[in-house]
C-alpha cells in the first residue's frame, strides 16, 4: 500500500504556495492601482487646500493694506508730515517739526501706529525708490511685500507707494506637504513657499492672480512614477513577508496532518495481517479524527458480524447433525406408523389408534414444513406434542393455549423447546394440578409471547446463571434447546427483542419473549 511521503507534501505546498503566489499577486496589482490612486487625488485634493490657503492669506493682507491706506487718506495731518518729509530737505523738515513741538520720530510712530500684526515685519513708504521711509529696520526673514500707492498725499509725489512686508513663515507651516510647489510674486521680487524651484525638476501647471500677486504652482513631473514605485516596493515587501508565513505555516500544518494520517494507514496495514489495532482518537484533529472514528466503528462492526457468522455457521452444523440422526426416510415412517394406527382399529385399540394420529401428524408437520412459518402453525405443533402428553397424565396435567395475535413469523419449532423442558424439567407427576398455558398477546410496540407453568421451579443462583448466559448471547450446554431457540428468534429479529425467565423454587416459571414491532424479519441472519 502507498503511502504518503515527504515528496508528496513538498508537492502539495508547493502547488498550494503557487496558487497563493498568484491570488496573492493579482491582489497585490488591486491594491497597487487603488493605493496609487487615491495617493493622488489625495494629493490634489491638499493642493486645492493649499491654494485655497494661500488666497486667503493674501486677501487677508489686501484687506489690512487696504485698511491701511484708508487711515492715512482719512489723516491729513499724517499726509501734510510726508509731504514735507519727501519734499523738504532733512533739515528743513527737521526745523519744521521741532518748530510744532512734535518729536523727530513723528513718522515713524505713526507709521508703527497703522498696524498691529504679529506677522507684518515692516511698513515703509517710498519715492521712487529715492526716499525711504522705513517704520522697522530691514528684516532677513522671508516675506512678501504688498504695495500700494499714495499719490493721493500730493501731486507733487505721484510715484509715493506704501509697503507691507509680511513673513511668510505661518503660511509655510499651514501648508500640506504635497508634491506641489508655490512661488508668489508681486512684479518686483518672488518668493517660494517651499523649495527652490529648479526648472529641469518642476513643470508650472497653474498661474492664478490674487490681488497685485500672481500665484504659480508648480509639480513635479517625476512623482508619479516614484509615488508608483515606493508603493510597488512597500506591498511587495509586505507580499513576500506574508507568503513566508504562510508557506512555514503550513509546512508545520502538513507536517502535523502527514503524521496523523500515517499513524491510520499504519493501522490499515496491520488489519491485513488480521492485527488490527484500534486507532488512537485523542491525538486526532478535524476530518482525520472522524475519519479515525468512523474505522475504529467499521472494524468494531466487522469484528460483531464476523463473531454472528461463526454462531450462525455452528447453529448449520447442529443443525446437519441432528438431521443426520434423523436421516430416516420419512415415507418409510409414515407408512408404518399409519400401519400401527390400522391394526389398532382393528383391534378396538382406539386410544393407541388416537395417540399414533397424533404422533403422526406432529412429525409430518416438522418435517414438510418450511423453516418460517405463522405462529399459529407453530402453537398447533405444541398443541400436538401437549395432547400426547396430557394421554399420559390425563389425571393431573392441563394445558391452555391463548393466541390474541393476528400474524408473526417465527422459526419452526423455536417456542417447542419450552414446552419440552417444562416436561422435562418442571412436570412433576407426583403432584395433583400441573398446568402449562401459552399466551401470545400484543402491546403498542411489542409482540408478547409467554409460557407460564406451575412447575418445579429453580432457585435465584441458577436462574441468575440462565439469565446471564442467554443475555450475552453465549450457548448453554444444559438447556441448548432454550438456547438455541432464543438465539434463532433474535436472529430472525434482531431489533429490541428481549428474553426474561421470571422462575421461584416449587412455584414456577415464567418465560417471557418480547419482539419489537416495526422491524424487518432477516430470513438471512435465521439458518433455521
Amino acid at each position: 500500500m502507498r503511502t504518503l511521503n515527504e515528496n508528496d507534501l513538498s508537492k502539495v505546498i508547493m502547488r498550494f504556495t503557487y496558487i497563493l503566489i498568484f491570488f496573492i499577486t493579482l491582489l497585490a496589482c488591486f491594491t497597487l492601482f487603488f493605493s496609487y490612486i487615491n495617493v493622488i487625488e489625495k494629493e490634489k485634493n491638499q493642493n486645492l487646500q493649499n491654494i485655497q490657503q494661500i488666497t486667503h492669506y493674501m486677501e487677508t493682507y489686501n484687506r489690512i493694506l487696504s485698511g491701511i491706506v484708508t487711515e492715512i487718506y482719512q489723516n491729513y495731518d499724517l499726509q501734510e508730515n510726508l509731504n514735507d518729509y519727501y519734499l523738504s530737505s532733512p533739515a528743513e523738515y527737521m526745523e519744521d517739526i521741532l518748530s510744532k513741538d512734535r518729536s523727530p520720530t513723528y513718522l515713524v510712530d505713526n507709521l508703527k501706529k497703522l498696524v498691529q500684526d504679529d506677522e507684518v515685519k515692516n511698513i515703509s513708504i517710498s519715492l521712487d525708490y529715492e526716499k525711504y521711509l522705513s517704520a522697522y529696520a530691514p528684516t532677513k526673514n522671508e516675506k512678501i511685500s504688498f504695495i500700494r500707492s499714495l499719490s493721493f498725499i500730493s501731486e507733487d509725489m505721484p510715484d509715493a507707494t506704501l509697503i507691507l512686508d509680511v513673513s511668510i513663515n505661518a503660511l509655510k507651516k499651514s501648508l500640506f506637504p504635497t508634491h506641489y510647489n508655490y512661488s508668489l510674486s508681486n512684479g518686483i521680487d518672488s518668493v517660494n513657499l517651499s523649495e527652490d524651484i529648479s526648472p529641469s525638476k518642476w513643470k508650472k501647471t497653474q498661474q492664478i492672480a490674487i490681488g497685485n500677486h500672481t500665484l504659480q504652482v508648480y509639480e513635479n513631473p517625476n512623482y508619479s512614477s516614484q509615488t508608483l514605485l515606493g508603493l510597488a516596493i512597500m506591498i511587495f515587501l509586505l507580499m513576500s513577508l506574508f507568503i513566508l508565513a504562510i508557506h512555514q505555516l503550513l509546512n508545520r500544518s502538513f507536517r502535523n496532518y502527514i503524521q496523523q494520517y500515517q499513524e491510520i494507514i499504519t493501522s490499515l496495514n496491520h488489519s491485513s495481517t488480521g492485527d488490527y489495532k484500534s486507532i488512537n482518537i485523542e491525538n486526532k484533529v478535524g476530518d482525520l479524527k472522524e475519519i479515525a472514528m468512523h474505522i475504529n466503528q467499521f472494524y468494531l462492526d466487522n469484528a460483531t458480524y464476523q463473531k454472528t457468522l461463526y454462531e450462525n455457521n455452528w447453529l448449520k452444523q447442529e443443525a446437519k447433525y441432528a438431521a443426520l440422526q434423523y436421516q430416516i426416510e420419512p415415507h418409510f415412517l409414515f407408512n408404518n406408523l399409519e400401519f400401527i394406527r390400522m391394526t389398532a382399529i382393528l383391534n378396538d385399540d382406539e386410544e393407541i389408534s388416537d395417540s399414533i394420529y397424533l404422533l403422526s401428524k406432529l412429525y409430518r408437520n416438522n418435517t414438510y414444513q418450511p423453516d418460517i412459518i405463522d405462529l399459529k402453525e407453530e402453537l398447533i405443533n405444541i398443541d400436538l406434542s401437549l395432547q400426547l402428553h396430557q394421554r399420559r397424565y390425563r389425571h393431573n396435567f392441563d394445558y391452555q393455549l391463548i393466541d390474541h395475535i393476528d400474524q408473526l413469523m417465527l422459526p419452526k419449532l423455536s417456542l417447542q423447546p419450552f414446552v419440552e423442558n417444562y416436561i422435562k424439567h418442571g412436570f412433576d407427576s407426583s403432584k395433583k394440578e400441573n398446568r402449562l398455558t401459552v399466551y401470545a398477546t400484543e402491546t403498542t410496540n411489542h409482540y408478547v409471547l409467554k409460557i407460564v407453568e406451575n412447575g418445579k421451579g429453580m432457585d435465584q443462583d441458577k436462574l441468575e446463571h440462565i439469565q446471564q448466559k442467554l443475555n450475552d448471547d453465549i450457548p448453554y450446554s444444559e438447556n441448548i434447546g432454550i438456547s438455541n431457540s432464543f438465539r434463532r428468534i433474535k436472529h430472525l429479529y434482531p431489533g429490541d427483542t428481549r428474553f426474561v425467565i421470571e422462575s421461584q423454587l416449587h412455584v414456577g416459571t415464567t418465560i417471557t419473549i418480547k419482539i419489537q414491532k416495526g422491524g424487518n424479519m432477516h430470513v438471512e441472519n435465521c439458518n433455521c
